[in-house]
Order: C-alpha cells, then structure tokens, then sequence
C-alpha cells in the first residue's frame, strides 16, 4: 500500500472510531481523579505535561496521572520511573480516555487520547509564554490549496484535532502581560497566572553532573556550555545553523576558547532536518535529534543563544547571559510579527554577524553580569513568579475546576 492510500485508510479509521467513541462517551460516566497526560503529539515525555505529572505522581496520590505515547522510549521512560503509561490506540488508551475527566496537553488535542471530550475538562499548559504572535494572532497563514484548505477544516471538526479557544477550561500563563498574549492568541476566557510548570526546575536542587551525565556530556562538567536554540522557522524547508556556515570562525574560536562547549538544539519540529547537519569537533555537540530535555539543557547552559524563541522567557529564572541573533529579523517579523517590540525585551547582545556572535561570547565570559539589569527588569515584565510552586498552581486550578 502506497503512503497516499495509507494516510486516507488512516484518516477513515480514525474518523470512523473517533465517532463510536464520541457516542460512547455520553454514556460512560467520568473519574474525576483519572487525568490523561500527553505532549508533542505524542511524541515526546518533555515540557509543561510532564513536569505537572511528575509534580502530581510524587505528591497527589488521590489523583491518576496516566500518559499517553506513540513512542516506545517514552513509554519505557514513563515505565522506569514507575509512572502509569499506555500507547495510543490501544484498548487501555481507549478505556482510560474515555472515562479520564481531565485531558492536558501541550501543542494540540492530540496530544492525548480524545475520543471522549463529552463531559471531560481540557488544559492546556501550552509550550511557552510567546514573544512571537502565535495561532489566532499569526500575520500569514501556510499557503495551502483552496482543496487543502477544506480537507483541513473538515477534517479538524470531524475529529476533534482542533480545540476552540473557549472549550479550554484552563489556559496558563506567567504574568499579566502573557496573560494578555494568551488570550489575544486563544481568545480563551479561562486563563489563571500559575508560572508554567516546567520552569519549576530552575528553583530547585539543580546537578549538573547528573544531568550532563544523562546528556551523554559528563566530561565537559568543568566547561563553560553555550547553547544554541533557535525557534522555528515555518517558511524555511531546510534547518538553518549559524556554526555550519562558520566552520573555519568556529575552529579558531576554539583554539582561543578551549574550554568552551557549544550545543546546538534545534526546535521540536525541525530535529529531523538539523540533525543532517554535520561539523565535526570535540567542543560542539548537536543535540537535535536526541532525546534531550530542553529544560535540564538550559540549566546547564551558562550562555544562551537564541533568536525568537520563548526559551530566553523561560532562561531569565537563572539571570545568566543572553545573546540575540535574529538573522531574518525583517523576513521573521513580516511572517509573524512580535507581541512586544523586540529591541526592549532583547535582554542581552544583539548581533547579526557570526563575527559579532563569537566576540559577544567572549565577552560574557569576562563579564557574566553584563546586561544583568535589564534582564531583571524584562524578568519582571514575562514572571509574576519566581519559585518552585508552579506546578502546584496548576494543580489547584486543575481542582477548582474538577469540583474535587
């Protein structure tokens, strides 16, 4: 069978169960204490869902956390740590979606298994506090075909992959002000200031060693670490890195900084193409394509390089330095537009050329506390909170909600 007959011979089956189930679902009653948990469709046991299922596995006992996976290594993962996990599509995924009240999520409905929405509550912890405008607020839309663009719609009302913003019974956001971009981009009326999750790591006990070890990166334990993160590009078929275009800068750099380790990590949906990528040297590591929590990276990370990406929100918790090297600013800014004028909320260098890249980090590494002040102050603008409760928060939005 050819992959045009496979996806429609998926698409049918999935419209056909999606409908059964949805009827079932009006007569299966609920659990209120049964949440299902998933993230990057499926794909991935990293970001907001998962911090907020560890947080509610080692302290809520009254509740069931249960995730959600297309992928063997999240499910041994899950497994390994003694967490309750199934495989989408399976008879224990279905039952369990079917009478879990709460679903949680990161990027989209399918996330999780969502065959029951029928009396269920819908949280979405989404994937970062945007500095770029995002779903409702986009400037462009992709291109599609006029057929395409039908085939999309229906396909989205026919199988619930798509959530209006006022079926969410709670959206999260960290401030006043991303509480403002949340609803401009969801226009979703149940939106509560908690701090994501995720960022809860920053305010705890962090190991280094522990995890540069599960990084696979335990020998450069005494190296100053520059990561590399951009966001994604949708216009761009091809992953772009700023170091394969600089090969013979970067050898040098390294002759002079020989204690400098740089990790590059593409965004979620460009792993695939940035992992062909190829500059072989012992102080650069692409961690594109391997499992790798971008939390844990980011506490390691003395030095972030970053561009349009919400991880510089999530960076400030750890007050430490900031490059900005938005190569396509005018391209990226026509496509998308920003939420906030980027020269005031860029807290730290702003360079366009590799040449200024490299002395930007040289330069941090003299002065760690350059452009300190104005990071607390943007800090201030993106954080309501600064501590390790935020995946309490949520939980007890969660509650209110659930009626427990």
């Amino acid at each position: 069978m050819d992959i045009k007959k496979r996806q429609i011979k998926e698409k049918i089956l999935k419209f056909v169960t999606y409908n059964v189930l949805q009827i079932w679902g009006h007569f299966v009653p609920k659990r209120e204490n049964i949440w299902i948990f998933g993230a990057w469709h499926g794909d991935l046991f990293m970001g907001n869902p998962k911090y907020l299922y560890l947080y509610i596995k080692d302290n809520h006992s009254n509740i069931i956390p249960i995730w959600m996976t297309k992928k063997k290594d999240v499910y041994s993962q899950i497994k390994n740590i003694g967490g309750i996990v199934y495989f989408q599509n399976t008879l224990q995924a279905l039952y369990y979606g079917l009478i879990g009240k709460v679903y949680i999520y990161n990027t989209g409905i399918d996330d999780v298994i969502h065959y029951s929405l029928h009396n269920a509550k819908i949280v979405n912890l989404w994937h970062g506090m945007p500095l770029k405008k995002m779903t409702l607020d986009r400037r462009k839309v992709t291109n599609y075909s006029p057929l395409r663009r039908i085939e999309r719609k229906v396909v989205s009302k026919l199988t619930s992959s798509k959530i209006d913003g006022k079926m969410i019974d709670l959206l999260i956001a960290t401030s006043e002000s991303t509480k403002g971009d949340m609803y401009s981009s969801f226009k979703c009326p149940n939106i509560k200031i908690t701090g994501q999750p995720r960022e809860d790591i920053f305010y705890s006990k962090i190991d280094r060693k522990a995890l540069l070890r599960r990084m696979g990166l335990d020998k450069y334990e005494k190296y100053i670490i520059v990561s590399y993160l951009p966001t994604f590009r949708d216009r761009i078929k091809k992953y772009h890195s700023i170091f394969f275009d600089t090969q013979r800068m970067i050898k040098e750099f390294f002759q002079k900084h020989p204690n400098i380790l740089i990790i590059e990590k593409s965004h979620y949906h460009e792993r695939l193409s940035a992992d062909k990528v190829f500059f072989r040297h012992p102080n650069y590591k692409n961690l594109s394509n391997i499992p790798c929590d971008t939390q844990e990276l980011l506490c390691v990370t003395d030095i972030l390089i970053t561009d349009y990406s919400s991880v510089f929100i999530d960076f400030l918790h750890l007050n430490r330095p900031i490059i900005f090297y938005p190569f396509d600013f005018e391209d990226y800014y026509s496509e998308r537009g920003f939420f906030y004028k980027y020269d005031e909320v860029a807290c730290g260098k702003i360079v366009n050329k590799p040449e200024n890249l490299f002395s930007a980090i040289s330069n941090y590494v003299k002065n760690c506390r350059l452009y300190e002040e104005k990071r607390n102050s943007v800090k201030r603008i993106f954080h309501k909170f600064g501590d390790n409760h935020n995946s309490k928060r949520v939980y007890e939005e969660i509650i209110k909600i659930v009626g427990l």
